[in-house]
């Protein structure tokens, strides 16, 4: 139905400095509170993708692994040839030394 008189609106009665500092206050709050979730939110996204990284290279890690392990070997094979084309290089020089006489000092 119609009133007759507009409602009663008790901060009329306020005074307009309380009015801003209760406005500014929640402004300040509302900011804050917005800073807070950002920060937040950051925090999360860097977990998140940390996490993400982390098993990432946990499969990486173990083909590097296998590639180091495999690197390592083939290394070492060859190292066992050289080792041996030089002893038996060396041998041969030795066995014809010793054939021929030829004695170095």
């Amino acid at each position: 139905m119609y009133r007759s008189s507009p409602p009663d609106d008790s901060r009329s009665s306020a005074s307009p400095d309380s009015d801003e500092k209760v406005k500014d206050s929640a402004a300040k709050y509302e900011q804050e509170r917005i800073q807070v979730l950002q920060q937040e939110r950051v925090h999360v996204q860097k977990k998140t993708f940390t996490k993400w990284c982390n098993s990432f290279l946990e499969k990486v890690r173990i083909c590097i692994s296998l590639a180091f392990v495999i690197f390592n070997f083939m290394f070492c094979v060859h190292l066992f040839f050289y080792l041996i084309f030089f002893l038996s290089l060396s041998f041969l020089l030795y066995c014809i030394v010793l054939q021929f006489g030829i004695f170095c000092i």
